[in-house]
C-alpha cells in the first residue's frame, strides 16, 4: 500500500518524509521548506534540476525549497 507521512523537523524550514510507493507517481510540484529523504529499500525515479536521476536503497535525497521535481517508484517498489 502506498502511504507516506510527513515529519516536522526541529529545524526550521526542514521537513522529513516517511513514504512508502508501491505504484504512486506525482507530478511535478514544490515545497516551501527543504526535504530530506532516504530510501530504504526498491529504486525511485525523479526529474529535479533539469536532470533525470535514479536512487536506489541507502540513497539520500535532498530537495531545495522551490525546487521543482517528480517522481515515481521504479520495479514495484520504493
Amino acid at each position: 500500500m502506498d502511504q507516506i507521512t510527513h515529519i516536522q523537523s526541529s529545524l526550521p524550514g526542514v521537513r522529513l518524509i516517511d513514504a512508502e510507493y508501491h505504484r504512486f507517481a506525482f507530478p511535478r510540484h514544490f515545497h516551501l521548506e527543504y526535504h530530506v529523504g532516504l530510501l530504504i529499500q526498491g529504486q525511485h525515479r525523479y526529474a529535479y534540476g533539469g536532470e533525470h536521476r535514479h536512487v536506489g536503497a541507502g540513497d539520500v535525497l535532498l530537495m531545495a525549497l522551490e525546487g521543482i521535481h517528480d517522481g515515481a517508484g521504479l520495479d514495484g517498489q520504493s
